[in-house]
């Protein structure tokens, strides 16, 4: 995409055409580092009702992953 905003603008349409025919779309983008903060160049959050959250958290001197799902509006 040549900027950002046409990227979004094609994910929304992309998305709401595959909402329409009963698609289940999942998403996912990289984090950066075991226990760092979530971001990411282009957040595309805002255009799903639901968020999974696949993370890596320390808990009593071992690695161990979580799954959060959150459900928006």
């Amino acid at each position: 995409m040549p900027n950002e905003r046409f990227l979004m603008l094609h994910m929304h349409e992309l998305l709401m055409y595959l909402n329409q025919q009963g698609v289940l779309t999942l998403m996912t983008m990289t984090q950066h580092g075991v226990l760092a903060p979530m971001q990411s160049p282009v957040d595309v959050s805002h255009l799903a009702d639901t968020v999974i959250l696949l993370r890596y958290f320390e808990a009593q001197g071992e690695l161990k992953q979580a799954i959060s799902v959150v459900k928006i509006g």
